[in-house]
């Protein structure tokens, strides 16, 4: 490992316990909020996602054209949902019919959740296993994930490619961090600074030490067993890996579902 990359934290961060009180997670998670908000995690996930919803929508959809159909996205690992917002808010300003889905295991996370998107329409929440999605295959056009991989072990994290690939009839997303003392140093200094909970100050210098190499980001790919994975990578040290989709192509406005949430541990669905 070269001197600029630290060993990867394999242990657990404070909000992956599932114990912190419900007042100190939502401060966490408003901190979460502000992180993709002004350091690119919102940004980066719509300039890879909304040029293939703008494609998939087809010419002129949303300038008085009926659409085909509702267009579908599933957001695993939410956290407070400010991702599916910012996805619902895009669509919505330019008239198309988007069904947005946040999913998350954390009750009080989706509680919060519940709170911060309250009234939003297109946008729904389920609580679920991020590793066992409770959809039939195909039953989102795209599935994304954002600072949430950072949070499993490099198998589970190819495991959940295959179940997102599965889910999706469209395409891939995954946003996560690229592993470097750079980006340590610099959240490090900034949890200080602006940070509300003391567990954000925690977690957020631990998140880069869990986040990925480039090379490690290939051998999860690979090991996912779904071809044709492209890895993107953007100011500051983050990654968004691209992949098509192994579902039947149908799409389903996001009504596919299968059954019930999944029990066991998928991380904790949350971000940062």
């Amino acid at each position: 490992m070269a001197f600029w990359v630290p060993d990867r934290h394999e242990g657990a961060e404070i909000l992956d316990r599932f114990d912190t009180p419900y007042a100190e997670l939502t401060r966490s998670l408003r901190d979460i909020r502000d992180v993709n908000r002004f350091l690119g995690g919102t940004s980066i996930l719509l300039r890879a996602l909304t040029p293939l919803l703008a494609a998939a929508a087809g010419p002129g959809a949303g300038a008085g054209t009926p659409p085909r159909r509702p267009l579908s996205v599933l957001d695993v690992g939410t956290g407070s949902a400010d991702n599916p917002t910012a996805i619902a808010d895009w669509g919505r300003a330019r008239g198309l019919d988007l069904r947005v889905t946040g999913l998350d295991l954390g009750a009080d996370t989706l509680r919060f959740a519940h709170e911060c998107t309250a009234g939003i329409a297109g946008l729904s929440l389920v609580r679920a296993d991020a590793l066992r999605l409770p959809f039939r295959t195909g039953a989102y056009d795209f599935v994304t994930a954002s600072l949430f991989t950072h949070h499993l072990t490099f198998a589970q994290f190819a495991a959940l490619l295959r179940e997102m690939a599965r889910v999706a009839a469209r395409g891939v997303l995954v946003n996560d961090l690229v592993r470097a003392w750079v980006p340590w140093v610099f959240i490090r200094g900034w949890t200080r600074l602006f940070a509300r909970s003391h567990v954000t100050r925690y977690d957020g210098p631990v998140s880069v030490l869990k986040g990925f190499t480039r090379s490690e980001i290939d051998a999860i790919a690979a090991r996912s067993g779904v071809p044709g994975w492209v890895a993107h990578f953007y100011f500051p040290y983050r990654f968004c890996l691209i992949g098509q989709a192994a579902g039947d192509g149908s799409g389903a406005g996001g009504d596919g579902a299968a059954g019930g949430g999944g029990a066991g541990g998928g991380g904790n669905g949350r971000a940062l």
